[in-house]
Formats: structure tokens, sequence, C-alpha cells
């Protein structure tokens, strides 16, 4: 199976109680997807926290400690400038800001970038120390060419991880359905999930469970009640870069506010130097 390559993993870290689980999910991502992991820093780095990193590095147990990049100014503003001056592929960081009510809510920063950058997220809701595995996966599918490129994704980590299942899905809402199929509502859905069959035929195999699901609702937020419900522990979505009308695939948009698991964001390959 073909996928892209990632060749460089940004972490954004910051010396909160998340650093070394996020530092350790660096290390394992960086080398199942062999690519280089370069450590972004928004502050002044002195002796004392240079001490810091150099400690976590070696007991987290890189081969090699990765390059730290340091700048000062606002943190978004200098997590896409370094990532655009290092041809980072993938940004990786910590996603949440609170849990209240069973939810997982946005920190600013990665509300911001998914808003404002134009490569492609990693979001962690809760890194661990300890190796852990994707076992349970989903794919939102809008059909589209960098759908597939997210299918492909999903199934390679899946066949690394050996996941149980891979769900496939669509939303479609209740205004889709009327808007598609007019009163004969079954029937388009039945023509979504044998779409949806033929999309994923053509991307390829792999040894997890690969399932097929429209999800039907009055708002997106079925798609995020769904996830929750299969246990997801990733979520892949393909995202246009910014600046166009939907940056998010149809429905989508409660990822701004909310995020039900770990998320992994693919947009459109980047110019490489």
């Amino acid at each position: 199976m073909s996928f892209r390559r990632f060749h460089r993993l940004g972490l954004a870290s910051a010396l909160s109680p998340r650093f070394l689980p996020l530092l350790a999910e660096a290390r394992r991502l960086g080398e199942r997807i062999e690519a280089e992991v370069h450590v972004l820093h928004a502050g002044v780095v002195d002796a004392d926290k240079q001490q810091i990193f150099d400690k976590a590095f070696r007991s987290l147990g890189y081969a090699e400690p990765p390059a730290l990049h340091v700048s000062g100014g606002g943190p978004v503003g200098v997590l896409v400038e370094a990532a655009n001056h290092l041809n980072i592929d993938l940004l990786m960081l910590g996603a949440l800001e609170k849990e209240a009510g069973g939810r997982n809510f946005l920190g600013n920063v990665a509300r911001s970038l998914l808003r404002e950058a134009d490569f492609s997220l990693a979001m962690f809701t809760r890194p661990q120390l300890e190796a852990t595995r994707f076992r349970n996966i989903v794919v939102v599918c809008d059909f589209s060419e960098l759908a597939r490129e997210a299918l492909q994704w999903a199934m390679r980590l899946g066949d690394q991880d050996q996941a149980a299942s891979i769900y496939v899905a669509t939303l479609v809402t209740v205004f889709d359905q009327m808007r598609m199929g007019g009163e004969n509502q079954r029937a388009t859905i039945e023509n979504v999930e044998q779409s949806l069959e033929e999309f994923v035929k053509s991307v390829g195999d792999c040894h997890a469970d690969v399932t097929v699901r429209c999800i039907e609702g009055t708002t997106g937020f079925a798609m995020c009640d769904f996830v929750e419900s299969v246990k997801a522990d990733l979520l892949v979505i393909p995202s246009a870069g910014p600046g166009g009308a939907e940056i998010l695939p149809h429905g989508m948009d409660w990822l701004l506010h909310t995020i039900p698991t770990n998320l992994l964001v693919l947009r459109p390959e980047r110019t490489r130097d």
C-alpha cells in the first residue's frame, strides 16, 4: 500500500504536566512513521530548562536527542513560523484545555492551529508515558483524494498496532437525506453505504476489521457521539488548508470546540524545499 510520507514530525512542547508523556508519544510516533522528531518550544530556554529537556530525552530512550527549537512570542505564531521554517509535515501537540461533563474541550492553541495551520496535525487528548495501541480507529470519509490518504494512514497505523476495528464513516443529516433522496430516505442511506464500500475497496486491504457506517443525525454532532460510542482511540479526518470556505469536512465543525479522542488531521501535502 502506498501512502504519503511524513518526513519531519514537530512536537509543540511546553513544561506542562503533560511534558514527559507528549515527548514519549512523539518518540514512538516518530519511530513508527520513520520521521525526524523536532521539539518546538515557545519561550526562553535557559540552562535550567535545557537541563530538563536533556534529562527528559535521556530518560525516554531517544537514540539521539531531537533538535530543540526555541522562539519567543505567542505560541500559535511561533509554532506556525517554526513549522514553516523547518518544513514540518506533521505537528503534534496536546489538545485539551479542560474536561467537563464527560466532554473534552479543545485548547485555544489547538483550536487556532486547526483554523490557521496548513500542515497536518496530531492531537493527543491523554498522552501516555507507556506505549499504547490504537485499537479502534474512525476515519471520516468525504470521498475526496485526501480522504483516501487518510484511510491509507489509518490502515497503516491499524496494521502496526493490530487494531481490532477501523470504521469508515460519513455523516448524513436529516437535511442531507431530504436533499438527496426526498421521501425515500432509506434508499439514500443504502446508496451512501454502497459508495463507502466501493471507496474502501479502492484503497486496499488491511488486517483490521473494516466497517463502513453512514451516521445519521439531526446535526453533525452525531459523528462525535458515534466516535465515543465505539470507544475510538484515534479519529482521522481529511482537512482542507486555511482560507477556504470549509476547512473541515461537512458537519465536523464541532471539532473546533470538543475532541472525543486522539485526532489525526490530514491536510494537503506541503511542497518541500
